[in-house]
């Protein structure tokens, strides 16, 4: 970008309405503090045994030692940054630009991501 002179805008991203986006944001994030408000409720409510029980089959995606943890870090951080890029970047720049619609690209990215989640679990 910087070596053409272009700008966010000139590649297709922009703020839109700020007042939308806004609300949306407040929205949105208001439905993940109810969300964590009834998780942690939840938890709080569960004893020591239930909780083990329910947390052992993930001790095996917890790291042990030091090693384990620095790698486990960098792959949390990668992976964030490269689903970020796939799904929210190319791919849904790809599907508006052929859909000639931006909505429709959102929707099918969403969707193309949800499968590709359910799949994933399906699989473990």
């Amino acid at each position: 970008m910087h070596r053409h002179d272009l700008s966010i805008s000139d590649l297709g991203e922009n703020m839109g309405n700020i007042n939308l986006t806004i609300i949306a944001t407040i929205v949105l994030l208001s439905v993940f503090m109810v969300m964590v408000y009834f998780n942690v409720r939840q938890l709080r409510q569960m004893n020591l045994d239930k909780l083990e029980v329910e947390l052992r089959p993930l001790k095996k995606f917890i790291p042990n030692n030091r090693t384990e943890s620095i790698v486990f870090i960098l792959i949390a951080f990668t992976a964030g940054i490269c689903e970020e890029l796939l799904y929210r970047g190319w791919l849904q720049n790809l599907l508006a630009y052929g859909t000639g619609s931006v909505w429709i690209g959102l929707v099918l990215a969403a969707v193309i991501f949800v499968l590709g989640m359910l799949i994933k679990v399906k699989w473990e």
